[in-house]
């Protein structure tokens, strides 16, 4: 009889448990703007070194791409169509 209220005690404060663990993921993620830890929040000087060097690369290629006013870039296909006709 002390083994069976022993078990069934004992399985009840693990339930609560993880009862009371997933209420708190459930409250957490309820949180606007809440975001588990990562490391450190703060960026570090290599990703922002790596965001300025990208943008400098996007206007080297868009100065390098573009002739005159802005004009649209021709796909491919119509490269390939304008060829075809001149044909």
């Amino acid at each position: 009889m002390l083994g069976r209220k022993t078990w069934l005690h004992l399985i009840t404060r693990m339930g609560i448990g993880a009862g009371t663990l997933c209420l708190v993921g459930i409250l957490l993620a309820a949180i606007p703007n809440h975001h588990a830890p990562a490391g450190s929040t703060e960026p570090t000087q290599n990703s922002k070194n790596s965001a300025l060097d990208q943008q400098a690369t996007r206007r080297e290629t868009n100065a390098r791409n573009t002739t005159g006013p802005q004009t649209p870039h021709r796909t491919q296909a119509e490269q390939d169509r304008a060829h075809d006709a001149s044909k």
